[in-house]
């Protein structure tokens, strides 16, 4: 059983600083373990509270006044105060754990995150992994349309989990040559 689905009294270390080994000694000792580093930059300051962990948000992105994040050269836009992410204008309107999901992969794009590291940045950490890969989905068709090929941006790495890469995404494929 995955320790993100074992009970809830189990104690929870929040850490930024420590290496793989170190938190696989405390996952080995039965702690949670949530990694600083592994959280969405849009969101602020984590607590605990009553056993679960708390998050809150803030602003900080990379266009703090508008709340936005710009990708793709400026042709993808992750809106945090409208929950929406745009395409050359046109607006899809996403989920909050979509949004999160999005920004998480594509503040570090090509790095591969497991779906663990996924559930606990979106704050479900006590759910199946099955929650990330049907949010995951949902991210690809809604970014499918918006334009075909979008959904690229997000890539599934087979027994790991998946990646945010912009390689190769809308970029047409050349004609095959008549024969």
């Amino acid at each position: 059983m995955d320790a993100i689905e074992q009970s809830a009294s189990k104690p929870i270390a929040i850490v930024s600083d420590l290496n793989e080994e170190q938190i696989a000694i405390l996952e080995a000792m039965g702690i949670r373990v949530i990694d600083m580093r592994d959280l969405p930059v849009h969101l602020g300051a984590v607590g605990v509270v009553s056993g679960d962990v708390a998050v809150k948000g803030s602003s900080s992105t990379n266009n703090e006044e508008k709340g936005e994040r710009v990708l793709l050269g400026g042709r993808l836009k992750l809106n945090f105060e409208q929950c929406a992410v745009y395409f050359d204008g046109r607006r899809q309107d996403v989920t909050l754990n979509e949004l999160n999901l999005l920004n998480l992969m594509s503040c570090k794009p090509g790095k591969v995150f497991t779906r663990k590291k996924l559930l606990v940045s979106i704050g479900k950490w006590h759910c199946s992994d099955r929650v990330v890969d049907v949010d995951i989905k949902r991210v690809r068709v809604r970014l499918d349309s918006l334009e075909k090929g979008l959904r690229g941006l997000v890539r599934t790495r087979s027994g790991i989990g998946y990646e945010y890469n912009e390689n190769g995404v809308l970029q047409r494929e050349p004609a095959l040559a008549a024969e």
